[in-house]
């Protein structure tokens, strides 16, 4: 009897001081979280107890920690982004306001009427500007679901081209076109897909400087716009899809990031991508559809 005792008395001790060690462990902690949430650091969660259940526990919270970092980083990346974007934007709708007032202003103070012209192409351009942000806007906010349709993607492009065939010949493009007879077959929404086509082609003419190279390729189910362009150094490929960015620092021309983001919009909207690379030194735009 005296033994059982003992023992039972020895094993009553145990239980006590694993009970301790565990309430220490889980204090412990309680304490570091307590500090990394009133500190916020990339410091951890270190526990040497000897219980499996507590040692695992720390591992979750760890993962936990190393998640919820990598979302702060990312929700601080886009929002510099933002940040830059509406910058940016502001900027590109500044410039040319600025130089239509300036311009009104000399044509009531010296009565130049051959002002106007310039006062008209900048208003234009602030026009253009404000319909692609409200565009993009309405794009990204998905207000419509777009009227997806199974047809040949060339027969839509080869209109697009068509519209803008005066355009090439009077900015002294050379053209070269490769549409063969073979259907590309995708499906799409036709007003969507048309808007993309315009972007891309009204891209060359703006940007480009004397030649366009446009390739179909069924069988990759691509198509591939080539053109050479001014200031091919500034051009940072990586870049190109982010809204608003610009390659032109000094908003000098009617450069914009959006026309291309609203393209890679229309493209992951019907189920398609748009992507940039070089090839040599001509500028490619490259159109997959699945």
């Amino acid at each position: 009897m005296p033994i059982l005792i003992v023992a039972l008395s020895l094993a009553l001790i145990g239980l006590l001081f694993r009970n301790w060690r565990l309430k220490r462990d889980i204090r412990q902690l309680h304490r570091t979280l307590a500090l990394l949430r009133k500190e916020p650091t990339n410091a951890r969660l270190v526990s040497l107890t000897f219980d499996a259940d507590i040692r695992a526990l720390a591992t979750a919270i760890n993962q936990l920690l190393d998640d919820q970092g990598k979302l702060a980083h990312e929700v601080e990346k886009e929002r510099r982004a933002f940040s830059q974007g509406i910058t940016n934007i502001s900027h590109d709708l500044r410039t040319p306001l600025t130089s239509a007032l300036g311009f009104v202003q000399l044509v009531k103070t010296r009565q130049e009427t051959d002002y106007l012209d310039i006062v008209e192409e900048r208003l234009k351009m602030l026009t253009g500007l404000l319909n692609n942000l409200l565009e993009y806007s309405r794009l990204v906010e998905k207000t419509g679901e777009p009227t997806l349709e199974k047809g040949n993607v060339c027969h839509l492009l080869q209109d697009a081209l068509a519209n803008y065939y005066e355009d090439f010949v009077q900015a002294g493009f050379e053209v070269k076109l490769s549409i063969p007879d073979q259907p590309l077959l995708a499906t799409f929404d036709r007003k969507l897909l048309g808007r993309v086509f315009q972007n891309l082609v009204e891209n060359v003419l703006a940007h480009g400087t004397d030649y366009f190279e446009l390739e179909v390729l069924p069988y990759e189910r691509a198509i591939i716009f080539k053109n050479r362009i001014v200031d091919s150094d500034t051009v940072e490929i990586d870049h190109l899809f982010n809204r608003f960015y610009t390659s032109d620092n000094s908003r000098s021309s009617k450069r914009t990031g959006l026309g291309l983001a609203i393209t890679q919009e229309i493209m992951s909207q019907i189920n398609g991508e748009a992507s940039a690379y070089w090839d040599g030194e001509l500028f490619c735009i490259r159109l997959e559809f699945k």
